[in-house]
């Protein structure tokens, strides 16, 4: 069995998961991060939007990831909700109202990808966090006096790891919250946007459209009628019927 036994272990090296174990470890809090991803595709994540709130880079300024992301991000004392459908500005917060409560008035518009590329440097560069990528975590067990969790190491072997407390940052498939029987499914909003590549096809003398139903969904090419100008307003419908129809396949 793989020890130290008095260490924390968390699953998932997502934001979540290399902040906290940060900051447990510059705590004197020996970590053990465990993270299927390995360094030849951690990178290769789906992007995501980050609009991190002062909350969040206070916690930043903290473990020392601030001054590693301001430089890669834009900030925005003026947040915006808007009407996309209706192009109407629905609410406009101004953070210039928090300046006696935060060194940070203002959003940092930084992705995703920035925040766990830095993060992941400190995390390798700190003596008390063992890190291991391409690391499947599989399942656990508990007592009275810690925890054990069993994973497959990349030699593709299977290992027990002892710790004292079991930290679940895996997100909404978390292994840890199914095996406690936490009834607690996670959801995901409508979908709200369409990434559409259009190209002409001089055969055919249509237009096709490939629709982009999220990272993992992509629907067959579509032919569309119409000019380019008209295009934009008629495909809407046709997006739509065409997507329910995979969502009922």
């Amino acid at each position: 069995m793989n020890r130290p036994s008095n260490r924390v272990i968390v699953i998932g090296a997502g934001p979540v998961g290399l902040c906290l174990s940060l900051a447990l470890a510059q705590q004197g809090i020996p970590v053990c991060l465990i993270e299927a991803l390995g360094d030849h595709n951690f990178l290769e994540q789906v992007p995501r939007a980050g609009t991190n709130h002062p909350a969040t880079l206070e916690l930043f300024e903290r473990i020392g990831l601030y001054d590693k992301l301001e430089p890669r991000g834009i900030i925005a004392p003026l947040f915006h909700y808007w009407d996309r459908h209706e192009s109407k500005l629905v609410a406009e917060f101004d953070h210039a109202h928090l300046k006696d409560d935060t060194r940070f008035p203002y959003v940092l518009q930084c992705e995703r990808i920035k925040i766990v590329e830095e993060a992941l440097k400190l995390v390798k560069a700190h003596p008390g966090i063992e890190l291991r990528l391409s690391t499947e975590f599989t399942a656990f067990s508990q007592t009275a006096d810690g925890v054990t969790v069993q994973v497959t190491n990349p030699a593709g072997e299977s290992e027990a790891i002892a710790g004292s407390y079991l930290v679940s940052a895996e997100g909404a498939r978390s292994i840890v919250r199914k095996d406690l029987d936490i009834e607690f499914e996670g959801f995901t909003y409508p979908d709200r946007t369409l990434n559409i590549e259009v190209a002409y096809d001089f055969r055919q003398h249509v237009y096709r459209a490939q629709l982009h139903l999220g990272p993992r969904r992509v629907v067959e090419p579509v032919p569309l009628e119409g000019t380019a100008r008209s295009l934009a307003g008629s495909f809407p419908d046709r997006a739509r019927r065409r997507r329910d129809r995979a969502d009922a396949a």
